[in-house]
């Protein structure tokens, strides 16, 4: 081939290459060092790393927890954080080949642990689906619920319960449904179901007397919602207690008694929970206690 026909004389056309594309080439390479100063700094790396998370981008926050964690290595925030959405990527994986029903409902659980409490409520809800299918059992019933609630699916989450045998039925499937018919309209019958609902309230599971406190609220009944806040915060663990309080700024269904004084002051209960030694971090990974603990995060 006649690489002169094909390129227009090439040698000679670099021969007499024009001063200002020489100039432009110098600016470029003199403006190396200033890109270079404006790399994103370990906090702002573990920002990104959450945002990308919180819009379901899996792989980017992984490589961005990933920067963090090896920006600051003295992190331990950055380090559990990295760690544990690692194990979750690969789990998620896993899940998807794993044909041992029983293996699959205990992974699916644990991402739908993950996705809930970093409010990937469309994660949550594919699995939480799957779930249901499987073993349609109460705990099924009321975690995909709560997760079709989370999205604002109000009819689907009173379609799942209301189609719940009454064998399978608890007081907190019970407590749903009534959110669930509250946020459609129907106060009065949701009032109704409050007040029956708190005459056979047992037990200390806080995030039943939470969404009780939610459906009074909705409900109207004030006093009774600040009350079964109270008994939520009293039930919860201290460390646990400042996202507690988070979750209820961002929930609308206190919207309506946020200004009372009751609702206030159940805001400051002090937890009756003893915490146990573990630090409650994401991951036990260096904690000295670990191969004490009775509960390893795995």
């Amino acid at each position: 081939m006649n690489t002169h026909h094909r390129f227009g004389r090439g040698r000679y056309r670099r021969a007499r290459t024009p001063l200002a594309v020489i100039l432009i080439a110098g600016m470029l390479f003199m403006a190396v060092p200033t890109l270079g100063s404006t790399r994103e700094t370990p906090q702002q790396a573990f920002e990104r790393g959450n945002l990308l998370l919180r819009q379901g981008d899996f792989d980017g926050a992984l490589g961005a927890l990933r920067a963090a964690a090896r920006g600051a290595k003295s992190n331990e925030t950055y380090a559990q954080a990295y760690a544990l959405l690692r194990r979750i990527v690969k789990l998620r994986t896993s899940l998807q080949r794993e044909t041992n029903r029983a293996k699959w409902m205990q992974g699916a659980a644990a991402l739908r642990a993950y996705y809930f409490e970093h409010g990937l409520f469309a994660e949550a809800l594919a699995i939480d689906t799957k779930r249901f299918q499987h073993d349609p059992s109460s705990e099924s019933a009321t975690d995909l619920a709560a997760t079709h609630l989370a999205l604002n699916q109000n009819a689907k989450a009173e379609s799942v319960l209301a189609q719940l045998p009454g064998e399978r039925r608890t007081l907190h499937t019970s407590i749903l449904r009534g959110l669930a018919i509250a946020r459609l309209g129907r106060v009065e019958q949701a009032r109704s179901l409050a007040r029956v609902l708190a005459e056979h309230m047992t037990g200390t599971d806080p995030a039943v007397h939470y969404d009780l406190a939610r459906l009074h609220a909705l409900a109207g009944e004030r006093e009774t919602a600040a009350a079964a806040l109270v008994r939520t915060f009293e039930q919860t663990p201290p460390s646990r207690a400042a996202a507690l309080k988070e979750h209820i700024a961002q929930c609308t269904d206190f919207n309506a008694i946020r200004g009372d004084a009751a609702f206030r002051t159940a805001l400051t209960t002090a937890s009756k929970v003893k915490e146990s030694g573990c630090s409650s971090g994401t991951d036990c990974g260096k904690c000295p206690s670990r191969s004490k603990c009775k509960k390893t995060k795995s």
